[in-house]
């Protein structure tokens, strides 16, 4: 009686080493391929490429850690190789902001002047103002004040500030020719520091109904101490302006 035997099956009895291999079945190569989750079974002889098989079946596929190369040549290991470190980001201050900071933290002026009579309709009754200007005449701040009812005789103090008093230490007219100090913290009428540059300190006063004396004296702020002794005029003596910043 004739045994009947396919080819295949006799191939397999003829090689138990063929027998072996195909008893691995495509399917038990990746479990979950068909659905694209990325674990290995144990069955796995190779893993995917860029990871290692793990011993447990369960754990799932890591890639490498790459490196990331910042803008600034840096190289640091992440983690997470699709997370960019951004570069630092420094922060300052606009320069004219900064300098004006750096002013008001250390800025505080004296000025000491003494005034003279010229032989005015209320001499030596006069009044007067102390105030600071920039260099076009541009005003900043009133300093002193001395006058009351008739301020209006001061012809340059009250077009230039337009009465402001900000800040000013006030009082009413005086009847001698004494020394007049005034102190500024180098701040505007809104009282914020002022950016560096030349300055003038105006001095101005009257004895009579109408317009009497006036000088100024210029000065820097921001470029360090200042120590100003002017001389004397016939309406002005013993001027004196102290910077210190």
């Amino acid at each position: 009686m004739t045994s009947l035997i396919s080819p295949t099956r006799a191939l397999v009895l003829a090689s138990p080493a063929l027998a072996l291999f195909m008893a691995c079945s495509p399917a038990d190569q990746v479990a979950g391929a068909s659905n694209g989750a990325g674990y290995f079974n144990s069955g796995t002889t190779k893993a995917p490429d860029g990871g290692a098989a793990p011993a447990d079946s369960g754990d799932p596929v890591v890639p490498a850690e790459e490196p990331v190369k910042l803008d600034s040549g840096t190289v640091i290991q992440s983690p997470d190789a699709g997370v960019r470190v951004p570069d630092p980001v420094t922060t300052r201050l606009d320069a004219g902001a900064g300098d004006a900071a750096a002013v008001a933290a250390a800025c505080q002026m004296t000025f000491t002047v003494t005034t003279v009579s010229y032989g005015g309709d209320y001499a030596p009754g006069n009044i007067g103002a102390i105030w600071i200007a920039d260099t076009n005449k541009k005003f900043v701040k009133t300093l002193k004040l001395w006058a009351a009812q008739r301020v209006y005789y001061l012809t340059t103090w009250v077009p230039t500030t337009k009465s402001n008093k900000v800040d000013a230490v006030t009082s009413a007219t005086q009847y001698s020719h004494t020394a007049r100090k005034a102190t500024w913290d180098c701040s505007g009428v809104d009282r914020q520091p002022v950016p560096p540059g030349t300055y003038r300190v105006y001095a101005e006063y009257t004895e009579s109904r109408g317009m009497g004396k006036i000088a100024f004296w210029d000065f820097a702020v921001g470029a360090g101490p200042v120590s100003l002794m002017p001389p004397d005029t016939t309406s002005f003596k013993k001027a004196s302006l102290q910077l210190t910043q």
